[in-house]
């Protein structure tokens, strides 16, 4: 039984128990304790041996446990999850492979589209069958047509990632053009037709990048000069190209950019370079973007900020290739307000329906996708004008502000940590899990922290020049 910050346990039989009383007979056993479902995190631990001998000379002994409850959610079972698809079959009685071979299956006239009556022309043989039908009745219909995507655990890591390298840098990729590069997405998954990473400079030249999983291959095949594509003359000259102002699909088929004299943002073919799609909906340039996680079918979310003070939510439609509205032409789901200076910085989730945006010298505001506006984001003092913003899964909020100046809040405006780092930030980027942010910046060094305390980790060599977009590939 837990009482204040103290949890006294014995062993009785082998079996670790929770008891009531402060004093209990021990037999020290290094085993895990599950209190509740929930997970218990270990702060301090210490124990008081008392020398006095009960009636039975056993010796007392009396631990004390400070703990730190987190209640969350039981996660789901990592082991269930990879093969849902194999598990599913089994648990709704579906005819599936390994329902088959467990011969965990009905009758085979219960399942749905198993018989088509319109093909039976003999009318006994018609009338039998659904008397059949009737009497076993029907299966629940099947859910899934399509493979379920497992969620994000190390069990499906890439082995490659555990063997050991000769040096922190494996390779390195030189472009004829002399361009700093400004973007850089990776869509690495080994599922995908042409797993590749997507680059762009600041000469608005973009390049696609085959994956190669072997770090110590030739890098010629990635850096093919056909694959080097231009995105035109068309950019503001008033706004500063970044890491925010282009994001690709999740197929790197398609580059968003923004940042046109035009107040538009323009979707183009990564395979052709030409314009797909001119979207308008901004009354001045678009200054950042920024993409959801994507469905089942590929579909997703963009955000656009612009020097208008406003937020717009589009949707991306897979199918079509295209961001889509109501009618034939694109229009914004959602418009999100509160700003009174140009949007410098966005970020969105689907999965949390939640969209951050920071302003010039302004505040960073928390809006739901629906374009209600739920919270202001508090900023230290002398940390002002947000220039990145990123957020986890858990819902944990990095906010990069001028000057090097970092602070991680809650989903709920609760402000964790804020430090201030000796360098010029150019881009932030959080692991998958939530657990690590990366920074590089004018120093030429990436740095890994912690997330919940902005703790440093580890710092990569430095680089030829400034780090100005960071990206992980799927096995991190």
């Amino acid at each position: 039984m837990a009482k204040g910050n103290v949890i006294v346990l014995s062993d009785r039989d082998g079996r670790i128990n929770i008891c009531s009383a402060k004093t209990a007979t021990i037999s020290i056993s290094r085993r895990l304790i599950n209190l509740q479902q929930r997970k218990l995190k270990i702060v301090e631990l210490f124990l008081e041996k008392h020398c006095q001998k009960s009636s039975n000379s056993q010796s007392l002994l009396q631990f004390y446990w400070k703990i730190e409850i987190e209640i969350e959610p039981l996660e789901e079972c990592t082991f269930v999850s990879l093969y849902a698809n194999d598990l599913t079959g089994l648990a709704t009685l579906f005819a599936s492979p390994e329902a088959i071979r467990a011969t965990n299956v009905f009758y085979y006239l219960t399942y749905e589209g198993s018989v088509d009556l319109d093909t039976i022309t003999d009318p006994v043989m018609r009338e039998a069958i659904e008397n059949q039908i009737r009497n076993f009745g029907q299966t629940p219909s099947q859910l899934l047509m399509e493979p379920h995507p497992p969620r994000s655990s190390a069990m499906h890591l890439s082995p490659m990632m555990f063997s050991s390298i000769p040096d922190d840098v494996c390779m390195t990729i030189k472009f004829p053009s002399n361009s700093p590069i400004c973007h850089i997405s990776a869509n690495t998954y080994p599922q995908l037709p042409l797993p590749s990473v997507v680059t762009v400079t600041t000469g608005q030249q973009f390049a696609v990048n085959r994956w190669n999983t072997n770090y110590a291959a030739q890098a010629a095949n990635s850096s093919n000069p056909t694959l080097r594509r231009h995105l035109g003359d068309n950019f503001s000259q008033k706004l500063k190209i970044r890491s925010n102002c282009f994001v690709t699909t999740v197929d790197s088929r398609f580059l968003v950019a923004c940042g046109f004299w035009d107040n538009s943002f323009r979707v183009f073919s990564t395979e052709t370079a030409k314009i797909v799609q001119i979207v308008f909906g901004h009354y001045g340039v678009v200054t950042c973007l920024s993409r959801s996680e994507c469905n089942i079918t590929s579909d997703c979310y963009i955000a656009s900020g612009s020097a208008d003070c406003t937020v717009l939510l589009w949707h991306w439609n897979a199918r079509t290739q295209t961001i889509v509205g109501e009618g034939e032409a694109p229009a914004p789901r959602a418009t999100l307000t509160g700003h009174e200076q140009p949007v410098t910085a966005v970020v969105i989730s689907a999965e949390l329906g939640l969209v951050v945006s920071g302003s010039y010298y302004g505040p960073v505001l928390v809006h739901t996708t629906f374009g209600d506006l739920l919270r202001s984001l508090e900023a230290p003092s002398g940390f002002s004008s947000p220039e990145n913003i990123a957020m986890s899964r858990e819902g944990v909020i990095v906010v990069n502000y001028e000057r090097g100046h970092i602070a991680a809040f809650t989903i709920n405006g609760k402000r964790l940590r804020h430090e201030s780092h000796n360098d010029n930030l150019q881009c932030l980027l959080l692991s998958r899990d939530g657990e690590y942010l990366m920074t590089g910046g004018d120093k030429r060094i990436v740095e890994v922290w912690r997330t919940f305390n902005l703790a440093l980790l580890y710092a990569f060599p430095a680089c030829e020049s400034s780090v100005r977009s960071l990206a992980l590939s799927h096995d991190q």
